[in-house]
């Protein structure tokens, strides 16, 4: 049910998260390329304070409605992101709106990382987003887990027929605390992979079908 704590400012927040967005996505300059994964190209960019965003842009043989169900489900994300230790909703305000917890794994002797963030999805004429931005929402920090944020991060689903759908995933986050260059840069090629994971879990679930 819409309403309730929080859902006006997470309202505020993914407002202005969607402009960002869309215009981090709609720029080509200033974009680095990291290579390409099995047709989904990766890219990054680093913002004038010093945060690394991540763009990857890949083709799948699905519906905007079929990934949209797929990446929604936070139940199935261990599937694809392979450093996600715990996920769970905090707060639903309807089916397609809500706050959430998630914890991410980190390679020794890095803290583990945690994340409270608002979540959408937004339909559109062309397609379909996803997005999420960090949110204040009285959720405990833990003990030796840094509370990092999700600056803008989001799916842009652009639909080229009823089954095909261009997917471009986009994260910036700001993982807070002192980390080594190459940690940094290793956990952004990670997130790069993401399309093509997405991808693969789908295809396999389809195939087993």
């Amino acid at each position: 049910m819409e309403g309730g704590e929080h859902f006006e400012q997470a309202t505020a927040l993914l407002d202005g998260c969607i402009s960002q967005l869309l215009e981090l996505i709609a720029t080509q300059e200033g974009w680095e390329d990291i290579g390409d994964n099995d047709g989904v190209r990766g890219s990054q960019r680093i913002t004038p304070d010093g945060r690394q965003i991540i763009r990857a842009v890949g083709i799948l043989n699905f519906s905007c409605e079929e990934i949209t169900s797929f990446i929604w489900d936070y139940t199935k994300k261990k599937s694809w992101d392979g450093m996600l230790d715990e996920s769970s909703v905090v707060k639903s305000f309807s089916d397609t709106f809500r706050i959430q917890y998630e914890r991410f794994t980190a390679p020794w002797p890095v803290s583990y990382r945690d994340f409270v963030f608002a979540a959408k999805i937004i339909n559109r004429d062309d397609g379909i987003l996803v997005v999420a931005k960090s949110i204040n929402a009285n959720v405990p920090e833990q003990r030796s887990v840094v509370r990092a944020e999700v600056v803008t991060s989001g799916f842009v689903l652009k639909r080229i027929d009823a089954n095909t759908t261009e997917m471009t995933y986009l994260v910036c986050v700001d993982l807070k605390g002192s980390l080594p260059g190459f940690i940094v840069k290793q956990l952004g090629k990670s997130q790069a992979k993401n399309v093509n994971k997405i991808r693969h879990v789908m295809n396999k679930a389809r195939n087993s079908s």
